[in-house]
């Protein structure tokens, strides 16, 4: 028995969790989504600070708020966009 070793991250599955929380993913996307989210300690991690962004985001644009706080978030969501 050979096993098969990959360097790459895999991608499909991070395609399918930002799918999943962006919410674009159909039923069977999302359950999977949801397993490998269960699973994988990094995905989940990068999802959790990512859905805080996203929430930090909603509450500063509600406040009106453009300045220091929101670039620093905005800076933060590309960051993370950039290392998936």
């Amino acid at each position: 028995m050979s096993v098969r070793l990959s360097f790459r991250p895999h991608t499909r599955q991070q395609l399918l969790v930002q799918a999943y929380l962006d919410g674009e993913a159909g039923p069977a996307a999302s359950r999977a989504a949801a397993a490998h989210l269960r699973d994988c300690f990094e995905c989940s991690e990068d999802a959790e600070i990512g859905q805080l962004v996203r929430y930090s985001l909603r509450r500063s644009l509600a406040r009106g708020g453009a300045g220091l706080e929101e670039r620093r978030l905005r800076r933060v969501g590309l960051d993370l966009m950039e290392r998936a």
